[in-house]
């Protein structure tokens, strides 16, 4: 039978790991507001520069669009690069290894179609889940969630814009999350590069716009503004909807503290009831056996 001490300790381990699970959550809550705000922001400039790329595009020219490789699809399948994101921690639920699941399965269509194979791994789980691939370079951003993001996303954004430019980068996939609400995150898996792939459907539109400057110049400098953003946007959302996992999964930890710890309680004083109880007896009982 369980003594009362080794139940006593089992009680304490619960209870310091409750106080742990709820002090987590709080921090999560406190990261997730934060991100949150920075999200919608990022949302509100990312969705003006795409009307403003999708209206600019819409009066382009098929001799117009061959100026500019990184709008339109390579035919080439000799090179693919993979940015995975996820976190640099555990405690987040199923978040991180759902990422990677789903980051094996396209490598494994990858390699049914593409020569080389990059992987550029965002954060130390991305890293670790994807190591033991035969076959693919694997790139990792060392501490880069420690960075500030901003100049990260210019730094992803550029290192990609100038790969595919120079055709050492047939095609550019991103594995991420999507922020929907804090109870849902969708798992997103996307095609980057070429950036006519991260559009709407541009229909050829009858009003004709004036330029000032011309609309090459104005494409030009929007281009890279926009895949800045758009990964800026990325990151972003995955590092909210990381938060907003790691709240629930600390959540559900609490409540199965709870839950474990009340059941711990009532066998530690029914045990001790029981032990009272025989004391009792045998007290009883050697106080008759003496009369």
């Amino acid at each position: 039978m369980t003594s009362l001490r080794d139940i006593k300790h089992r009680i304490q381990s619960i209870e310091n790991i409750r106080k742990i699970t709820k002090a987590m959550k709080m921090i999560s809550t406190v990261k997730l507001k934060r991100s949150q705000d920075a999200l919608v922001r990022s949302r509100l400039y990312y969705t003006k520069l795409e009307r403003i790329l999708e209206n600019v595009l819409s009066t382009l020219t098929n001799d117009d669009m061959k100026k500019y490789p990184i709008l339109r699809e390579n035919k080439n399948k000799n090179n693919v690069n993979l940015l995975v994101i996820t976190a640099n921690k555990g405690l987040c639920g199923a978040f991180n290894s759902a990422l990677v699941k789903e980051s094996k399965i396209l490598i494994e269509k990858f390699q049914k179609t593409y020569k080389n194979i990059t992987i550029e791994s965002f954060g130390k789980k991305a890293y670790a889940g994807l190591k033991h691939i035969e076959g693919i370079k694997l790139i990792n951003f060392q501490d880069a969630w420690i960075e500030d993001s901003f100049k990260m996303s210019k730094k992803i954004a550029t290192q990609f814009y100038e790969q595919y430019q120079n055709n050492t980068a047939d095609s550019i996939w991103v594995v991420g999350n999507s922020f929907k609400s804090v109870m849902s995150q969708k798992l997103t898996v996307q095609e980057i590069i070429p950036i006519q792939s991260t559009l709407e459907d541009t229909e050829k539109k009858d009003i004709e716009f004036d330029y000032e400057p011309s609309k090459h110049e104005i494409l030009d400098f929007l281009i890279p503004k926009y895949f800045i953003a758009y990964i800026y946007k990325l990151l972003l959302e995955s590092f909210t909807s990381e938060q907003a996992a790691r709240m629930q999964a600390m959540e559900n930890a609490s409540k199965s503290a709870k839950e474990t710890f009340d059941i711990l309680k009532i066998q530690y004083n029914r045990i001790r009831q029981a032990n009272i109880t025989r004391e009792l007896i045998e007290i009883i009982s050697g106080a008759e056996s003496l009369k």
